[in-house]
């Protein structure tokens, strides 16, 4: 602006600007110095293309890292698959065939119904899945319908727009169909679903596309789908209380995972693995204790043989699990005759032993005159103690 001539009443001020490329063409060539100069302008001129591009790409990665990080916030814990097939044990044939199963149906896009009584591991098959197929970088994100009110369960899968009801947060929310795009939601305890929700369920499954309650535009999903349930579904279907199309859109894939005393072999391996990897102590389980858990019906399944080895390794005040740290009667009472088999103890001591164990069981305190008193009520010889 300093060097524009005096006199000239206005001037507007453009500021530099870059020419295009073909305006420069035009200058070099109007000046007949095109040939010795557009090699060197044109190499210029993509570097500085190269460069932009360069920017743009790294401002693209940022953003694909924020994004990351905004998901992983939103999803929180169920955003990834904790499990693999390594981390399902046992040498039964039924686990085995389950894992087969399993591991066919997880290279496929089918979408796939575990079924399997509580605590069989339906949750560790949905994620080994996951992490064994072509969507193991996408998100895992879970829902368990128990208990779940039907207007709840809409707003957790499809999210909703601002204002749609009474109580809705501000900007909306985020659906967990649209959180799992890319990856695999997992429907656990899929029977507890009202008929009204699952005609929503089955019309995503078809349409591959949600809405969000109060919103107006239809948004496109790429999402598996991996349901799991503890009920008899065709017993369900013929009482009406769940809709058999929407039960044949899920079990594309139908896995069925056998229950704990199905596969009682498979207790040991199950013991050692846990201790392996760090779930349990190092303290060693007595052969006794061990018959008592073959005998044992385990209604909750490996989650209660897992909770049951927590409890005794806590309580044992010894480097060995015995029966009298157990917490449960029941396991106890099957195995009325095991301690009898106990190697260097004697018969009288296992009264004594369990004299005291009752005592204590009702919150007194087992002194000399307790125990002798309690197996006196039993009627056991006690001369000479």
């Amino acid at each position: 602006m300093d060097i524009v001539p005096s006199g000239i009443q206005q001037v507007y001020n453009i500021r530099p600007r870059t020419m295009e490329f073909t305006t420069i063409v035009k200058i070099l060539l109007h000046y007949e110095i095109l040939d010795q100069n557009i090699v060197a302008y044109a190499e210029q001129y993509l570097n500085g293309l190269l460069s932009f591009a360069r920017r743009v790409s790294n401002a693209a990665d940022e953003a694909c890292k924020v994004m990351k990080t905004v998901r992983r916030e939103l999803i929180g814990s169920g955003y990834y698959a904790k499990y693999s097939f390594r981390d399902i044990v046992g040498d039964s044939d039924e686990i085995l065939h389950a894992k087969r199963l399993a591991r066919k149906v997880a290279k496929t896009n089918l979408s796939v119904l575990i079924e399997g009584e509580n605590g069989t591991g339906k949750e560790l098959f949905a994620s080994a899945i996951h992490n064994a197929s072509e969507r193991s970088r996408g998100p895992f994100v879970a829902i368990n319908f128990s208990a779940l009110p039907d207007q709840l369960a809409e707003s957790e899968l499809f999210g909703y727009e601002e204002g749609a009801f009474t109580g809705a947060k501000k900007g909306g929310k985020v659906g967990l169909f649209q959180q799992a795009t890319g990856g695999t939601l997992f429907l656990d305890e899929i029977g507890d679903i009202s008929l009204k929700m699952q005609a929503k369920l089955l019309r995503v499954l078809q349409e591959k596309e949600i809405m969000k309650i109060g919103g107006d535009k239809i948004i496109p999903i790429d999402v598996r789908i991996i349901a799991a349930t503890n009920k008899d579904l065709t017993k369900m279907i013929e009482e009406k209380t769940f809709r058999k199309d929407l039960y044949y859109r899920l079990r594309e894939g139908l896995i069925y995972l056998p229950p704990l005393n199905r596969r009682k072999k498979d207790i040991p391996r199950l013991l050692d693995y846990w201790k392996e990897k760090g779930d349990l102590g190092k303290k060693a389980i007595t052969a006794p204790v061990m018959e008592a858990f073959q005998k044992y019906t385990w209604p909750g399944n490996v989650r209660e043989l897992l909770n049951t080895l927590k409890f005794a390794m806590a309580v044992s005040e010894s480097d060995m699990v015995t029966l009298q740290d157990l917490p449960l009667d029941n396991i106890r009472s099957i195995s009325e005759k095991v301690p009898e088999k106990l190697p260097s103890v004697d018969k009288m001591s296992l009264w004594i032993l369990k004299a005291v164990r009752d005592i204590n069981d009702r919150g007194e305190i087992a002194g000399r005159s307790s125990i002798l008193c309690e197996m006196q009520e039993r009627k056991v010889k006690t001369a000479g103690t």
